[in-house]
């Protein structure tokens, strides 16, 4: 379960709202070691609960409050999250949201990190204002306020660099436009939930850098490819096309170790499926 401070974590915000607390359900995986892909997609909410009655006791608040909503963003938007493992080297995270009212939505995805992000020069500061989401019965959560800047995002991918380790990211979207700029926000991060590079109990004197990634539009798919590689070496793996389809089909080529990937992922069907391609 999610706390209220869902800005604060690496999540989906729907209108500055955070994540209600639900019960996800399994929607289809495929998780054999054998394979060259390894995938598991769910759901953001119609799960079941244990059958028991303080569960739903709403003198017991903070159960009561984890299970009153059967999804996590109720009458604005549902979710679905697909996370695929490629040959144990790339990792694709497909999220789709459809608007559960019929409106466009402003969708925001927040990736936090401790290394540099390198975006695009600055345009200038606004303000963002998060509602947080009410836990106990004697809560009054107020707006929650983060300073954003306004950088470039010059094309559909960015680097991570840290001394140890770096990160290409590369997004892909459906059913809106690309933004030309992200934002970027920093907060001290003695977070207890996420660890640090430095003593891996959450707390640490660096600064966490919050990335903003908003889309505007009704239904929507914004699929992210992860890469990971060591510092200081190249990465032997490339992104060379993507082809989102619909909501539930999309295409991917990669090239890993200098061969050729063709991943196919069909949503309605349950299926994702990875085939080396003979280059001539």
């Amino acid at each position: 379960m999610l706390t209220e401070n869902s800005h604060d974590k690496n999540v989906v915000i729907v209108d500055g709202r955070c994540q209600e607390q639900c019960s996800g359900s399994l929607l289809y995986q495929d998780l054999r070691e054998e394979t060259p892909i390894q995938y598991v997609s769910a759901l953001g909410g119609f799960g079941r609960w244990p059958s028991r009655s303080f569960l739903h006791d709403p003198r017991v608040e903070v159960n009561y409050w984890s299970t009153k909503n059967q999804e996590c963003f109720p009458g604005r938007a549902r979710m679905r999250r697909t996370v695929v493992q490629v040959e144990k080297q790339v990792y694709i995270v497909r999220d789709t949201l459809w608007s559960l009212d019929e409106n466009e939505h402003d969708y925001e995805w927040l990736f936090h990190t401790f290394a540099e992000p390198g975006v695009g020069a600055f345009q200038d500061r606004s303000v963002r204002e998060y509602q947080p989401k009410r836990i106990y019965y004697s809560q009054q959560p107020t707006l929650v306020s983060r300073k954003v800047d306004r950088c470039l995002l010059p094309s559909k991918a960015l680097m991570f660099s840290t001394d140890k380790a770096s990160l290409k990211v590369r997004w892909s979207v459906f059913g809106a436009e690309f933004p030309a700029e992200i934002g970027l926000s920093q907060s001290a991060s003695r977070y207890a939930f996420n660890g640090s590079p430095e003593t891996g109990d959450g707390f640490s004197d660096k600064m966490l850098n919050r990335l903003h990634l908003q889309l505007r539009g009704r239904d929507v798919v914004l699929t992210t490819v992860f890469i990971p590689f060591a510092s200081g070496v190249t990465s032997k793996i490339e992104v060379k096309s993507f082809k989102e389809h619909s909501l539930n089909s999309v295409q991917c080529s990669l090239k890993i170790d200098g061969r050729l990937h063709e991943i196919t992922g069909n949503e309605e069907e349950g299926q994702w499926i990875s085939q080396r391609v003979e280059q001539l």
